[in-house]
């Protein structure tokens, strides 16, 4: 059998001591009482408690053969020796002496002379000394009080959530799951020590008791009918993890076409650079010519698109398609859908939006100077100059203008690309000024419009009054109605409308279109002329919605045909609606603008420069500190080899000024709007 000596302050402790250490009960042992505590004296203990404990066993091989035979020489003696005696009682007391431990959700702890143990517990615990609860959560033990530990909240239980929506367009159904669950909340067993923190263990149980024939109800009150998707209904039903499952889709109308013009390779130019680009483009900016009976564009018909269906059958119709609106200008015919050159030169292609114009360029060729004895240049086709373009002259073309040599304090303006082979020095440059000149009439009307939307809206309530109906004003027409309101309530339209008039007048050899022209009229008759036929108010609205019509086209965005090249340029101003490179030496005191992308080979410096779409400079600044500009719209980047000091960039309305001298530089800015620059 197996004893065991064990000592504590008393006979109880005593005995659960030893019981702990064989890890039996009470009933599974015989006790010998061996020592009663003594008390103490002058609060100094003398001795403790001693008992023995002796754990019953099965009867034993030994036993049996004594019962039978009667053999009393067969003794079987477990006791312990003395040394064998003295170590169990030195485990006992070191296993479990000032410390605590947890069993069976139960504090037990025992003291010593020189050390008291501590518990510290975790949310959801509570622990009560002598049935008072504790609100600290670190506690000093002591065998005097009576400690318990309890859990505030044993169990925990959650529902299932859930619920079926549609999108906005109800071309989907989605289910959003939360599972519910059950939580058991126990305190485990924790090895006697001198410390010990208490956590609680949990048990989840997850319970989602979403049902496939919940999930058909509530699409059936939505009215869904087709479009199911039974494997994610399954994954929503059977999901441990919130989430949100499609469980029904509608078929998506498919998308068709606007007509589009195809272009012929045959002369198409190289309309698109990169702002890392290093090659010399003077080899790929060129101007083609086409033969008589050239087939140079295919227009092509708009493709309808498909209706698709919501989930409860609803028609979902597909976004309506639109032909390309062609006009045909000089040298063109159109034979079924092919743009087919009538006579010799270059093919034109210019659009805005869908609205396309076609037309063959014709060549004005001046072999030399364009000088005094020649006088300015006026032509509706190309121009080429094979000499210089001397001071104080000027040629507008109506489409290319190609001089072989330099430009000097001139004025050149043409509605597609300009290339110079010569420097450009004091002068004046613009390519796509018809693009320009567009972006102007826009502008004009996006006040003309403004207003005209109030007058309309003004004259249509005042008519519809009883007052006005009983008045001479019914009889005499709405121009002596519109007179007063542009007196007393919009009287800065009028000089508005005088402003469009007199650009229209200004440029009406240039080739801008009959709706511009068009339009001016009949603004004019309305608001500036004084009529003697009576103005109804339909000339007034109709003419409203042509204002609309035209500002909104001056805003869709023009194909950048336009291109500038040239090696140099000094103190100018150059305008271009495309790209615009400079490839030789570079720019020194002038003012670019370019609507496609600036790319500068040489340096810029001082003066002001813009890229629509970046730019790229190989070098930019001055050592004296004159002032240079370079922009870019917000979401565009500066590239700069080198920058000198005092240069300033402008990404949107962020700025920055170096202050001292870089290499490599990229600017850009962030989706906050932070300016982020690179360099070395």
């Amino acid at each position: 059998m197996q004893r065991i000596v064990s000592r504590g302050r008393n006979i109880q402790e005593a005995i659960e001591v030893g019981l702990h250490i064989l890890q039996v009960t009470q009933d599974e042992v015989d006790i010998d009482i061996l020592q009663h505590a003594e008390k103490s004296f002058l609060g100094i203990r003398r001795n403790g408690a001693v008992v023995k404990l002796t754990k019953l066993k099965p009867m034993q091989l030994d036993d049996h053969l004594q019962n039978l035979f009667g053999i009393d020489d067969v003794e079987t003696d477990n006791t312990l020796s003395s040394l064998e005696k003295e170590e169990p009682i030195k485990q006992a007391q070191d296993s479990t002496e000032g410390k605590v431990w947890v069993k069976g959700e139960k504090i037990n702890s025992t003291s010593s002379p020189s050390y008291f143990p501590t518990v510290s517990i975790n949310k959801g615990l509570v622990i009560y000394k002598n049935q008072e609860p504790l609100k600290e959560k670190t506690i000093v033990l002591s065998t005097n009080d009576v400690f318990e530990i309890k859990i505030q909240a044993r169990e925990q239980t959650k529902k299932t959530k859930w619920k079926v929506f549609l999108d906005e367009r109800k071309l989907r159904v989605y289910a959003k799951v939360e599972p519910g669950y059950h939580i058991i909340r126990s305190i485990p067993d924790i090895h006697p020590a001198r410390h010990i923190e208490i956590t609680l263990q949990e048990t989840k149980e997850i319970h989602n008791t979403l049902s496939y024939i919940d999930l058909m109800n509530e699409m059936e009150k939505l009215r869904v009918i087709h479009g199911f998707n039974h494997s994610a209904m399954m994954n929503a039903i059977e999901t441990n993890e919130a989430g949100t499952f499609e469980i029904a889709t509608g078929i998506e109308a498919k998308q068709g076409k606007d007509g589009w013009v195809e272009k012929v390779k045959i002369f198409e130019r190289n309309e698109t650079i990169e702002v890392t680009d290093s090659v010399d483009y003077r080899e790929k900016q060129e101007i083609a010519t086409v033969e008589k009976g050239t087939i140079f564009a295919i227009i092509h018909p708009p493709i309808p698109g498909k209706i698709g269906y919501t989930v409860s059958n609803e028609p979902i119709p597909a976004k309506q398609t639109f032909p390309v609106l062609p006009k045909l200008g000089n040298g063109v015919t159109l034979e079924g859908n092919k743009v087919v050159a009538t006579e010799s030169g270059r093919p034109h292609i210019e659009n805005r939006g869908l609205a396309y114009q076609f037309s063959i360029m014709p060549k004005y060729v001046r072999d030399g100077n364009v000088d005094l004895e020649t006088g300015n240049i006026r032509f509706k086709g190309d121009v080429e100059v094979t000499g210089e373009v001397e001071e104080q002259m000027l040629i507008e073309a109506g489409g290319d203008i190609t001089v072989h040599k330099t430009v000097y304090r001139a004025n050149l303006s043409a509605s597609g690309s300009i290339i110079t082979y010569g420097s450009v020095i004091d002068s004046d440059i613009k390519a796509g000024k018809s693009n320009l000149l567009v972006s102007e009439l826009g502008i004009l009307l996006r006040d003309i419009y403004i207003d005209m939307e109030k007058i309309s809206a003004t004259l249509k309530q005042l008519i519809q009054s009883p007052s006005y109906q009983a008045s001479d004003f019914a009889h005499k027409g709405l121009q002596p109605l519109v007179k007063i309101l542009l007196d007393k309530k919009f009287k800065k339209f009028t000089s508005k409308v005088k402003k469009y008039v007199a650009k229209i007048n200004k440029n009406k050899e240039k080739n801008i279109g009959e709706q511009w022209i068009n339009l001016s009229t009949s603004l004019a008759n309305i608001f500036l002329i004084l009529r003697n036929d009576s103005l109804a108010l339909e000339d007034v609205t109709e003419t409203a919605k042509e204002v609309k019509r035209l500002y909104v086209q001056s805003m869709t965005p023009l194909e950048p045909n336009s291109f500038i090249t040239i090696p140099n340029a000094l103190n100018s101003r150059i305008y271009c609606s495309g790209n615009m490179l400079i490839l030789d030496q570079g720019s020194i005191n002038s003012h670019l603008h370019s609507g496609g992308t600036l790319k500068v080979n040489g340096i810029v410096r001082g003066g002001e420069v813009y890229g629509k779409h970046g730019v790229a400079i190989n070098e930019a600044g001055a050592e004296s500190g004159t002032s240079t500009l370079i922009s870019v719209p917000s979401g565009q980047t500066i590239k700069i080899q080198t920058v000198k000091e005092g240069t300033t960039i402008k990404i949107g309305s962020t700025k920055h000024t170096f202050t001292h001298s870089q290499s490599n530089i990229n600017a850009h800015l962030n989706k906050e709007g932070k300016l982020i620059l690179s360099g070395s």
